[in-house]
């Protein structure tokens, strides 16, 4: 899994281009989106991450998948998509997968897109996959066993704060 800001370079693709399965990420075709979603160093150009994308997959005899990761109101819309798939057709990688939040943000204004809309950009994107999308439940509606399977789960991924344990279990950590 790459956010390939890195692949611009041969000596990183050549390294890499051994695995079996590649994953690199693509979240816009937007210079301006590109900034904001992916809160780079302001070095590193869409144009570039493009460029090593289909550097890569010119030399990668193995499985390489796109992962798009869908902002609700940022990069959703048909507009931010039309540009996105001819790049796509360019990279000519082996799948697609669609990704939204699914656990607590980095930051509040990033916000999952719904099934509704996923199923849009689904339409959009021929042969892409939705990544099981499981949004988070209400307050109060998670059984105990499925808490704690889905908290198990998402700590083992990365580590977390009490906050995004909160957020996650529906519960206030200023009163538990």
């Amino acid at each position: 899994l790459t956010n390939n800001s890195l692949l611009n370079q041969s000596a990183v693709r050549s390294q890499v281009k051994d695995v079996d399965v590649g994953m690199a990420s693509l979240d816009v075709a937007n210079k301006e989106l590109f900034r904001r979603i992916n809160r780079s160093d302001l070095r590193l150009g869409l144009d570039s991450i493009i460029d090593g994308i289909i550097a890569f997959r010119n030399i990668f005899p193995g499985r390489l998948l796109m992962e798009y990761f869908v902002v609700k109101g940022l990069n959703d819309s048909l507009a931010a998509l039309k540009p996105l798939h001819s790049i796509l057709e360019r990279i000519d990688a082996d799948g697609l997968l669609l990704n939204t939040l699914d656990r607590p943000a980095a930051e509040a204004w990033v916000k999952p897109a719904g099934p509704n809309q996923l199923k849009i950009i689904l339409d959009f994107l021929k042969g892409a996959e939705i990544v099981n999308y499981q949004p988070t439940p209400h307050s109060g509606t998670m059984q105990q066993n499925d808490l704690v399977t889905r908290l198990v789960s998402t700590i083992r991924r990365r580590p977390h704060s009490i906050q995004d344990v909160s957020q996650i279990a529906g519960v206030d950590a200023e009163t538990q």
